[in-house]
Formats: C-alpha cells, structure tokens, sequence
C-alpha cells in the first residue's frame, strides 16, 4: 500500500471517531442538576405555550406567524445557551 492510500485510510478511519468523548464531561452538582431541570421544564412550557398560540384554533387572536416562529427558534437557542452555562464544557 502506499504511502498516499495509508494516509487517506488513516484519515477516513479518523473521520469515524465519535465527535464527544463521554468521558471528557464533568460531574454536575445535584445543585447544578436541579438548575438543568428547572431550565428544561420551564423551556418546555413556554415552548408548548408558543406552539398553542402558533396553532391555528379557530381562535379570535391573530398572530404574526413569522414572529411567534422567531419567537420559538430564539427560545430554543436561549435554553441551549443557557444549559451551556451551567454545564460549562471545555470542549471548545
């Protein structure tokens, strides 16, 4: 084999690792774990609340489709960043 095929075999072989190591995660706190949950259940229920109020019910309200849209994808965003800043990888 030559020197060029080793190297790309090497180079695929690489490309298949796994992205995360579970072993690189640090232990939480059960204080940081509570914090975890209260984010997610909170990020849930606004969540499901955007979704109702996105739905169209039949109800009287009119709303901006676009904006609730928005509004969904920004909260998504906020709770990664925010469960990001209690988890504190070191990856990157």
């Amino acid at each position: 084999m030559t020197e060029k095929a080793k190297a790309a075999k090497e180079s695929k072989e690489e490309s298949n690792a796994p992205l995360w190591d579970p072993t690189r995660y640090q232990d939480l706190t059960d204080e940081e774990k509570e914090l975890l949950i209260a984010i997610q259940t909170k990020g849930r229920e606004l969540g499901g609340l955007m979704t109702k109020a996105q739905q169209d019910d039949g109800n009287s309200i009119a709303i901006d489709q676009r904006a609730m849209s928005e509004a969904i994808r920004n909260l998504q965003q906020a709770q990664m960043w925010a469960v990001r800043a209690v988890c504190k990888p070191g990856l990157f």
